[in-house]
């Protein structure tokens, strides 16, 4: 009887000390995320012949109702899925800057503006050198902006790269708590707390993808997305990777499966908002391509089908073919600015357009020279601000030229050739291609303003500005670069301000599943506390039990 209370007493002690162990583990974890409340399941012990035989802990179990956890892990998915997708767009709309004095939408107003400048005085240099100028700015910043969202889809990637990372690591910690899990289960060890530390990974995990949770009856979890095994008992059956193709407007990504090596849809998480938000950005992109193309499309269009006024010389008549330059050479003897130079034209037998070319060649490229539709020769200075300075003053090759120390200067129409193409791409100086990225004023133009061609016709005299006219109203064009651009600004304004309201509203939703979950597997610090009281008192009456049975064998033995 002595022998049967003392075991009474001992497993009381136990019993009660293991199940204080859990309410504190709980009391300590109160206010960590996820964590679920660890129970003690309290029953008699294996074998009493009637209740009062001794108590025993059976089991630590977490209290937790499956759906409510699904449905918490879900909106916190979605959560973090918004979020990364609404910063990403947030990030994009800041390479605008709009509304802004400083931003595209400005920059094409005063560009606009600077053409009916020119319109009103086509003879400026300056006017044509503040138009250029705007163009110059227009043209920058449209490359800033594409480098900026080009940088950020490149980001975007890297994000990507180590949020993979982050879940392969994750995996692993699954795997090997599952592994664990199996263990203290088959050697009736705790597994609660294994089974929280389990649940915080698989928490972590769904911030970042959509990860599905399947309890198996071992104990173990295994882990799926989009129909693919991530863990399996304590195997990775699947690791995550990231393929990217293209770059810029076209750069998209997909996530991976190791295990199938193809793509796998990832459709809530932080991965799934980055891959949905990189698909905006290359539409973006793409819609700040078609403002740089379609800026560069009207303005290349109305240049080539105008006229400039450049300030030349022209001969007096039509030179003869071919034109014989006796040995030793000829010279012609030119100012410019102010500044007087003397070139050798070598001997030799030239045709007209081969003896223009040879005045390039000696002048080193300081003076321009052609044949004009009359069959002159026609002099200008390569550098346009002092080109209306240009005069003859002497030379042998006078006579050779069809020149005189009395020609003029005076204005001559597309007398370096075509009209330049405004816009090319930078980097291949061709007019094909121009995206944002590469758009830039042709360096030509930039050198020679003057042939910016502000006039329709020849017919219309140098002082005709109605081709600049014309690109001023450009302005106003249907499918013209302010159109394309309100449209790109307007689309991911309404994106962003979707999102943010998305997230708002997800925000709420998630923190409800959550309060809903924690009222049923959270910590309750003023139940834990009682609790620890009741095993308290349990322990107590179990330790004075005990005393008092010693007490008794004592006096027992001392009366024999």
């Amino acid at each position: 009887m002595s022998g049967s209370g003392l075991n009474i007493a001992a497993s009381g002690l136990l019993t009660q000390q293991t199940a204080m162990n859990v309410v504190a583990e709980n009391l300590a974890n109160a206010t960590t995320p996820g964590y679920m409340r660890e129970r003690a399941n309290l029953a008699t012990m294996s074998g009493a012949a009637a209740p009062g035989g001794g108590a025993m802990v059976t089991s630590i179990t977490l209290v937790q109702n499956a759906i409510l956890a699904a449905d918490a892990l879900a909106g916190q998915s979605a959560s973090s899925q918004l979020t990364a997708y609404s910063t990403l767009l947030n990030e994009a709309q800041n390479a605008f800057n709009e509304p802004s004095n400083t931003g595209i939408a400005s920059q094409l107003s005063q560009l606009w503006s600077s053409f009916d400048n020119v319109a009103n005085n086509p003879s400026s240099i300056a006017s044509r050198s503040e138009t250029i100028s705007y163009a110059g700015q227009v043209a920058t910043s449209l490359n800033e902006a594409a480098t900026q969202l080009a940088s950020l889809g490149s980001q975007t990637v890297l994000q990507l790269q180590d949020q993979t990372a982050q879940v392969n690591s994750l995996l692993q910690q699954a795997a090997s708590l599952n592994s664990s899990i199996l263990a203290a289960t088959t050697g009736g060890g705790d597994s609660a707390s294994l089974s929280n530390q389990l649940n915080e990974v698989v928490s972590q995990l769904g911030k970042l993808i959509d990860v599905r949770v399947q309890p198996q009856q071992s104990g173990a979890t295994n882990l799926y997305l989009g129909g693919i095994t991530l863990v399996q008992g304590s195997t990775v059956a699947s690791t995550l990777g990231v393929s990217t193709t293209g770059a810029g407007a076209t750069l998209s990504a997909t996530v991976t499966a190791s295990s199938t090596s193809a793509p796998i849809s990832v459709t809530s998480g932080s991965v799934a908002g980055l891959l949905q938000g990189l698909a905006q950005l290359s539409g973006v992109q793409g819609q700040l391509n078609n403002v740089a193309s379609s800026l560069a499309g009207l303005l290349n269009t109305a240049q080539a089908g105008g006229v400039y006024w450049y300030p030349a010389i022209a001969g007096s008549a039509a030179l003869a073919n071919p034109v014989t330059v006796p040995t030793g050479g000829e010279t012609l003897a030119v100012s410019v600015g102010g500044v007087a130079s003397t070139y050798t034209i070598p001997a030799g037998s030239y045709t007209p357009a081969q003896l223009a070319n040879e005045v390039q060649v000696a002048s080193s490229g300081a003076l321009n020279a052609s044949i004009g539709s009359s069959g002159a020769i026609v002099i200008s200075s390569s550098n346009a601000q002092d080109a209306s300075s240009l005069t003859i003053t002497g030379g042998t090759a006078l006579g050779a030229l069809g020149l005189s120390t009395s020609s003029a200067t005076v204005p001559a129409a597309d007398v370096l050739g075509p009209p330049l193409a405004f816009f090319v791409n930078s980097s291949t100086g061709s007019t094909s291609g121009i995206d944002a990225a590469n758009i830039a004023v042709n360096t030509s133009l930039v050198n020679n303003p003057l042939e910016l061609a502000a006039g329709s016709s020849v017919s219309n005299g140098p002082l005709d500005g109605s081709n600049a006219q014309s690109m001023a109203a450009l302005y106003n064009s249907p499918a013209g670069p302010d159109s394309a651009y309100r449209t790109l600004v307007g689309n991911i304004g309404t994106l962003v301000q979707a999102a943010n309201q998305q997230v708002t509203n997800q925000s709420a939703l998630s923190s409800a599943s959550q309060a809903a979950l924690q009222s049923v597997s959270g910590v309750s610090v003023n139940q834990e506390t009682i609790d620890m009281l009741k095993y308290q008192e349990a322990y107590q009456a179990a330790a004075k039990m005990l005393a008092t049975m010693s007490s008794l064998m004592q006096s027992l033995l001392q009366a024999a």
